[in-house]
């Protein structure tokens, strides 16, 4: 979580796998409301791709306002198809730019 967003994982169904991020400083705003009782009405997809983000797992924020995605292939893993040739990557570090500060700074 951010101060301006927190950050979420997608996955198949309604949206492809990938990263994503509720504003909810505008909805906070929006709505009147505080974070305790605010309801979701704006997000914003970052990364989108069924082959390569198929398991979001983990996020980092930067102090240069950087956000830094890690996927993998777990859902493979736990099926036993995860292929360890080398002939694809079984992890990825995706970044983009959303000029904010983790909750701890």
């Amino acid at each position: 979580m951010g101060h301006r967003n927190l950050y979420y994982g997608t996955l198949s169904g309604m949206y492809d796998c990938g990263f994503a991020c509720w504003p909810y400083q505008q909805d906070m705003q929006e709505q009147g409301l505080g974070l305790d009782k605010v309801e979701m009405k704006h997000f914003v997809i970052t990364h989108q791709n069924d082959k390569i983000l198929m398991w979001p797992d983990a996020w980092t924020i930067d102090d240069a306002g950087w956000v830094y995605n890690i996927a993998n292939k777990g859902n493979e893993f736990l099926d036993g198809e995860l292929d360890f040739s080398g002939t694809d990557s079984n992890f990825r570090i995706i970044s983009v730019f959303m000029d904010d500060m983790s909750y701890v700074a």
